[in-house]
């Protein structure tokens, strides 16, 4: 049986041809579009671009570019790139002025970014965009457009930044970003991100913005952050060979955007394995652990409260070198400033700056400070004889006060240079240091470990002898009470050895008038004083001062 002939009229034909027409066009369409950006890339962006395909789905309303790249100005090196870009749209919304996005996936993002001064590798994009807009006009009126996007997901992403001036490189891998929706002109926002440092450690955070009021949370986390990525940063202005150390944190953060003064930060900080080396590769500075656990801090309320601060295994090198020391020759000058600006006198670092201005009206809590296993390296270079002397298992502790809770009960302990010992107690009101009760006890404190000053000032080498030191000290506003009591044990002089001392003074026969017949000299020295100079920086010259005054008058 022979099949019937279908015979299409006239108009049907004509309007197959316009389907099959329109059918081309919208096959055609996405491959025209990644034909002519790769060929036209250079004329629109100055850039060569590739892509390797090009899809859109009219029925789901997905987009899908893949293989995409974006070259440096030399057409080889890769700026930008990424394995896959989809997004997907919701055509009925646009019919309400609204853009609503279903998802949006983009994997494998690489992204170079170099500097040079004040150049980026991308400031020619930006430099020809604000050029091709200059004549532009926004003739577009009406009501805005309302911004639903869903579901944006970013994976496996590469950063990679260079600072070609310090030669140096800050790589991010890893880079994961969940949003589970961002909505411009609605209620609220939440917003996940997560990345991991090539060099180590993570950053996670999650954001949650109430537009409605221009309210927001931030929880942010920093995993086991390398410091070596700021190394090179802080080499900009200190002489120093390394930086090591790693950063975590646990931070919440609120506040409003209309008001940043409404900022409240709580959380905790840690940094562990700090390391300071300087240009002679020895340790300045170092710690196994720092903890600092924040209670609150409120901007606006000018309050900041911490639960406790923890330190383990602090060390410190400190050098007096000519009129500096080895900490403010750290410190580069910047252009134009001549080095000898860094050397302050002597004097003046007994005198702090004045922070009254910028303190005023901000307070703090910090209920708990506890370092333990703490280690002072002590050298004065400054005098013709050499002085070095080491502090160690160094503990200091604070709480609050049984007595008075707005005071704190400070607590300290240490060894000298391997005999002797150090003790101090302390009640101290935080709002007024000129409040306190200050104790101090050292222990079997070996003379001949302050020879160098001794040769160097006075020219007699030390025999020998042990020291024990107590004062016990009232400090109120311009007066203080203080009781001390000096013991000497065997402590002698041999004759002079330097007969170039900065002072004649015949210590060795105060020495023997002061001394018992056993080599015993036990003296009394209250101190009771006001005035101006009753300051708790001046307390030890103080005592100090009464008891040389006491040596001098015997050896005169």
């Amino acid at each position: 049986m022979a099949m019937k002939k279908i015979h299409l009229k006239r108009w049907h034909k004509i309007l197959l041809g316009i389907v099959l027409f329109f059918a081309v066009i919208l096959f055609a369409f996405p491959r025209v579009a990644k034909w002519y950006i790769v060929k036209h890339s250079n004329d629109l962006i100055g850039r060569e671009v590739a892509i390797d395909k090009i899809r859109l789905n009219y029925f789901t309303g997905t987009i899908m570019i893949k293989g995409f790249g974006l070259f440096e100005q030399d057409g080889t090196t890769s700026f930008a790139s990424f394995g896959r870009f989809k997004v997907n749209l919701d055509y009925l919304p646009l019919l309400r002025k609204e853009l609503y996005v279903k998802y949006v996936i983009l994997d494998d993002p690489y992204v170079q970014v170099l500097q040079d001064g004040s150049r980026f590798n991308f400031s020619d994009l930006i430099t020809s965009s604000d050029t091709a807009n200059v004549s532009g006009k926004d003739t577009v009126s009406g009501a805005p457009v309302k911004y639903i996007i869903n579901n944006i997901a970013i994976s496996g992403g590469y950063v990679r930044y260079t600072d070609m001036v310090l030669s140096h490189t800050i790589a991010l891998n890893n880079l994961d970003l969940e949003i589970p929706g961002f909505t411009w002109n609605s209620d609220s926002t939440n917003l996940d991100a997560g990345f991991r440092f090539v060099e180590g450690g993570g950053f996670y955070s999650t954001i949650a913005l109430d537009q409605a009021d221009s309210t927001f949370a931030l929880g942010l986390r920093l995993d086991s952050i390398n410091l070596d990525i700021i190394e090179p940063y802080v080499q900009n202005f200190m002489y120093i060979s390394a930086l090591h150390g790693y950063l975590s944190n646990d931070l919440q953060i609120s506040g409003s955007m209309k008001n940043l003064m409404q900022l409240r930060v709580s959380g905790t900080n840690t940094i562990y394995g700090l390391q300071l080396i300087d240009t002679l590769d020895r340790t300045l500075f170092s710690f196994n652990e720092l903890m600092i656990d924040i209670d609150s801090i409120k901007v606006a309320d000018n309050m900041a409260g911490l639960k406790t601060v923890t330190i383990t295994d602090p060390f410190v090198l400190f050098e007096l070198i000519d009129t500096t020391n080895n900490w403010l020759s750290l410190i580069r000058p910047s252009e134009g400033t001549p080095p000898d600006t860094l050397q302050q006198p002597a004097d003046t670092l007994q005198q702090p700056a004045d922070t009254t201005a910028v303190t005023a009206g901000f307070s703090y809590t910090i209920p708990s400070l506890t370092l333990t296993g703490g280690r002072i390296s002590f050298a004065d270079k400054t005098m013709r004889y050499l002085f070095n002397y080491e502090i160690d298992n160094l503990n200091i502790s604070t709480s609050a006060s049984a007595h008075d809770p707005a005071k704190l009960d400070l607590k300290l302990s240490a060894g000298l240079n391997g005999t002797g010992t150090i003790a101090a107690d302390a009640v101290v009101d935080p709002a007024d240091l000129s409040d306190m009760n200050v104790n101090v006890k050292i222990g079997q404190f070996r003379m001949k470990d302050m020879e160098p000053y001794f040769m160097h000032y006075l020219g007699n080498p030390v025999n020998g002898g042990i020291m024990n030191f107590t004062t016990a000290n009232k400090i109120r506003q311009k007066s203080l009470v203080s009781n001390n009591n000096l013991y000497l044990r065997k402590f002698t002089l041999a004759e002079r050895a330097d007969r170039n001392s900065e002072y004649k003074i015949p210590v060795r026969l105060a020495l023997g008038i002061l001394s018992d017949k056993d080599g015993i000299i036990d003296l009394e020295a209250p101190v009771e004083t006001r005035g101006d100079e009753v300051k708790v920086r001046n307390l030890g010259r103080i005592i100090f001062r009464i008891i040389g005054n006491l040596i001098i008058k015997a050896a005169v």
